[in-house]
């Protein structure tokens, strides 16, 4: 079985990136990989290939490219923003405090990127009505605070 690291494949109807494969003791595999579609997302399972024999390699060859036909591309620009909004980010710059509810001032963003950077934490306002919540690079919530 010819599965390497960043292989999307198929186990049980859902869909998973893999992120190592070792080799067994008796010739198998040990696959560790993350959830990426609706029902596992960004949860990891590890299979054996000993036991999961049902594992379907999804070919990027195989993909079927379809118009999209909405004004202004609607659905391809929707599809986007979320494959941006759930991506992990690499940068030590703000990427989206432009965008809030405050003008720019650059003393605005000095102690949130020193937050960034020193502890790996974000300050943002998920809800939109001004709640901000402080997240870890992990994404999970780990606190919230009153409103601006």
């Amino acid at each position: 079985m010819d599965i390497a690291t960043g292989t999307r494949i198929t186990v049980r109807n859902e869909d998973f990136l893999v992120t190592e494969v070792r080799k067994n003791h008796d010739d198998t595999h040990i696959i560790e990989a993350e959830g990426i579609s609706e029902l596992v997302r960004g949860k990891r399972f590890v299979f054996d290939t000993r036991s999961d024999q049902q594992i379907q390699i999804l070919d990027p060859e195989n993909t079927r490219l379809q118009a999209d036909h909405e004004t202004g591309y609607r659905q391809t620009k929707l599809f986007l923003e979320s494959q941006f909004r759930n991506a992990y980010s690499t940068s030590h710059k703000i990427t989206l405090a432009h965008k809030c509810a405050f003008d720019l001032a650059h003393y605005q963003l000095t102690p949130t990127l020193k937050g960034w950077i020193v502890r790996g934490l974000s300050i943002c306002d998920v809800s939109g009505r001004g709640r901000l919540f402080i997240r870890s690079r992990s994404r999970s919530c780990i606190g919230g605070g009153g409103s601006v």
